[in-house]
Order: structure tokens, then C-alpha cells, then sequence
């Protein structure tokens, strides 16, 4: 569309407006509207390809016997599998790959020589807590503001603004919710949040997650889907229709030690943290033959063949998680945006194997926790 070197100061100097302050567009209406949104618009595209790769941390994500990181094995159907497999048909809903504003960001900072702050909650009955000493990279509030930027353009009004902060020093993982600038715009807030250790279980610390587990625990990387080799559970959410209230009889199971569910009753319902797996039985061509195309989506079957999913959030459908495209350019599977409910469902898992679902048993608990895991988070 631009071409030369009048394209690339325009391309450049909507980035530089959107990194260091999206608040000077927005007040500028004695510009021409369309402008605004192609500074905007464009600026964000080029400020996304030019940040560094938030999956540059790569590896096994939490301990060996974690159980994002256990095969399932023997592990026998659950006494609620059939109906609730059932009821999820019946609901009409589909599982989509979601890869939009309701998934987490992975931003990834040495904890070296960056500002640190305190970050009060904001939100409900957690108001009064506080995450001590975060670090704040740029591309923490670069996200913040692109979040902002999204709803503002009218495109994002459930966003929940998640982010997976992995702190090398700390060697941990924050788990931050809700993620917007602050009023100064040189900082951000969140509304909730909580700290893994990356020799953790990934869950049971205080993450981010419905269910208490870490925003990274079974989130699927760009790496892994271009490897086709995803080695973990998969984080997954389910209607928040059909899983358990924590009122309700069995409400959770590990590794859930949260729910936000909104079932009251156990028939074709499903506790928060219900591992889910695909027949182990089907065959790589099988698996073709019911629809599934590229590299990508046998590596999400196989994983959950072989590793299944854990239901950690609710929504009003069913998702299998992958890592926001955020600093990614493009969407992996498809524009950024396209779904109804914040989702961008061009890809989700076919009808036909729904039937080949079952839920399993959980995994036996581990507790790792180590001494950074109990610093956060700390109320005042």
C-alpha cells in the first residue's frame, strides 16, 4: 500500500505514536477520522512485527512431574465422562483454537535492568492484595496500551488483557490479569494475579487462571505448533454453563483449586480442573480422514491423546488455548479479531471428534512449591 521512503516514515511514526502514547492519537479529532485509524491500525501491525519473539523462552514449562508435564497412561473414564461429553453435544456449542485477546500474551524479561513496582489488585474481594516487586518491561506496557487500543477501536469489549510474565531472575512465572495502562499511561495496573515458580507444578500458587493455575501451564506456543511436537496438557475452557459452581457437590478437582462455574447441578456437568483426553486409539490417517488438515492441528490431537486438557476457565463456549499473537504479527489461525465472543475461531476442533472425547481421572497432586513461590502474592 505505502512504498518508499514516505511510506516508511508514516509506518514508523504511527509505531513510535502507538509504543509511547496512544493517548496522542485519540485526542486528535481535527484529524480526519480515516487517518486515525490507519495510524493506528497500521501502527499496531508494525509495532507487533518489530517486537522481539515473545516465545523465545522455550523448553518444558514447569517441573518434570507437574501435571501439565504427565502422560495420562491407564487412567480410567471419570464417573461424569459419558454425560458430560453428552450434555456438551447437546449444547450445540463446538471447541475452537483460540489465539485473541481472551488468551495470554508471553512476555518474556531477563528481571536485570528493568523497573520493578508494586501492583495493587483492583478487582472484587482482592483489592486489598498486592503483587510485590514486578517487573515492568516494555513490552508490558507496549501490550497494555495495544489491549487499550483494541477496545477503544471498537473491537475488543471482553478482552481479558491476559499476560504470562516469565521473570528469569525470579525464575518464575507472573500470571497478570486484566492488564491495562494506568491513568499516567507509564505504567500499568491489573486487577488480580499471582506467581509460579518454574520448578512448580504450575498451579495452586495463586495463577491466573479460573482454577489457579498458571497462565503458561499448557498454553500452545508458535514453536510448537511450527514443530509440530506439543509435549504437555492443554489449558482449555468450558461453558461456564456446564461446570461446576463451587456450591456444588465436587465442584473441583486437581490441579483446580478455584472454580467459577455456573452449574448447580452434577448431571452432564464437569468439576473445575476435569481432565479431558482424545481416543488414544486413533490412528494419524484417522485422525485426517475426520478432518484434520495441517501440522498443527494432528500436534493439538496428539497432545491431547497423549497429555489431554485440563478445563481451567469458563466461558460461553469451549476453547483449547494457544499463546496470544501478540508480538507474532499475524494470527496463526487467521486475522486477530474474527470471532463473535473474542475468539479467532477460523480454526476449531471438527465435530466429529467430540464423540471421541472422554474424561479421565486427575493426575495425583504435587506440591513444590519452593521459597520465591511463597512470596507472592503478599497481602499488605
Amino acid at each position: 500500500m505505502f512504498s518508499g521512503y514516505g511510506g516508511e516514515a508514516l509506518l514508523l511514526g504511527a509505531a513510535y505514536l502507538l509504543r509511547n502514547g496512544i493517548a496522542i492519537i485519540r485526542p486528535a479529532v481535527h484529524l480526519p477520522f480515516l487517518v486515525i485509524l490507519v495510524l493506528v491500525e497500521l501502527g499496531s501491525r508494525l509495532s507487533l512485527a518489530a517486537l522481539p519473539e515473545a516465545a523465545a523462552f522455550t523448553g518444558r514449562w514447569f517441573a518434570p512431574n507437574s501435571p501439565f508435564n504427565v502422560t495420562i497412561g491407564a487412567a480410567h473414564d471419570t464417573e461424569y465422562s459419558s454425560a458430560a461429553i453428552r450434555m456438551f453435544i447437546q449444547s450445540g456449542k463446538r471447541i475452537d483454537y483460540d489465539q485473541d485477546l481472551w488468551t495470554s500474551a508471553v512476555i518474556y524479561t531477563d528481571g536485570v535492568y528493568v523497573t520493578r513496582a508494586d501492583l495493587h489488585y483492583s478487582w472484587g474481594q482482592n483489592n486489598n492484595w498486592v503483587l510485590k516487586k514486578i517487573p515492568l518491561p516494555p513490552d508490558l506496557l507496549t501490550y497494555a496500551k495495544w489491549v487499550d487500543n483494541q477496545r477503544w477501536m471498537g473491537k475488543r469489549l471482553d478482552g481479558d488483557g491476559r499476560v504470562c510474565l516469565y521473570d528469569a531472575s525470579l525464575k518464575g512465572f507472573f500470571s497478570l490479569w486484566n492488564t491495562s495502562p494506568d491513568p499516567s499511561g507509564q505504567t500499568v495496573q491489573v486487577k488480580a494475579g499471582g506467581f509460579n515458580p518454574e520448578n512448580g507444578p504450575g498451579a495452586s500458587t495463586g495463577g491466573g487462571a479460573a482454577a489457579k493455575t498458571s497462565y503458561c501451564a499448557g498454553l500452545i506456543r508458535p514453536n510448537e505448533l511450527a514443530s509440530g511436537k506439543i509435549e504437555h496438557a492443554l489449558q482449555m475452557v468450558w461453558p461456564v454453563k456446564l461446570v461446576r459452581a463451587k456450591s456444588t457437590q465436587d465442584s473441583m478437582v486437581y490441579p483446580a483449586t478455584f472454580t467459577d462455574g455456573g452449574a448447580t447441578d452434577t448431571n452432564g456437568t464437569v468439576p473445575m480442573g476435569a481432565r479431558l483426553q482424545l481416543n488414544p486409539k486413533l490412528s494419524e490417517p484417522e485422525l485426517r480422514k475426520l478432518g484434520l488438515e495441517s501440522a498443527g492441528d494432528i500436534a493439538i490431537a496428539h497432545a491431547l491423546q497423549t497429555y489431554g486438557g485440563y478445563i481451567v476457565d469458563t466461558g460461553p463456549g469451549a476453547g483449547i488455548m494457544l499463546q496470544n499473537a501478540f508480538g507474532q504479527g499475524e494470527s496463526l489461525y487467521g486475522p486477530i479479531g474474527a470471532g463473535k465472543y473474542g475468539f479467532a475461531v477460523n480454526r476449531y476442533v471438527q465435530p466429529e471428534l467430540i464423540s471421541q472425547l472422554r474424561f479421565v481421572e486427575p493426575p495425583a497432586p504435587v506440591h513444590l512449591d519452593s521459597p520465591e513461590a511463597l512470596k507472592y502474592p503478599l497481602r499488605e
